[in-house]
């Protein structure tokens, strides 16, 4: 399984500029760029549930690290398998 973590541009932008980074290529190219590629996640996601979870990347750290782990937890349950 993996696990998509939504967090919004403007988010994005003021966490890289609070760690003092300066934008890179992909970062370069723009909000249109990246909300095509949200969108395209999401359509995945949308069609293949079993396989992606998005999580709200703004939600507390520990809640985003239980909902995975829970999730790591459920793929190894005896009997069940990968």
């Amino acid at each position: 399984m993996a696990h998509r973590l939504g967090v919004g541009l403007d988010e994005i932008d003021r966490r890289r500029k609070a760690s003092g980074l300066s934008a890179d290529r992909m970062e370069s190219e723009g909000k249109e760029f990246f909300e095509r590629v949200r969108r395209g996640y999401l359509a995945i996601a949308a069609e293949e549930p079993a396989r992606i979870r998005v999580i709200d990347g703004a939600a507390a750290i520990e809640s985003i690290g239980e909902t995975i782990w829970g999730d790591v937890a459920a793929r190894f349950t005896p009997g069940r398998g990968l």
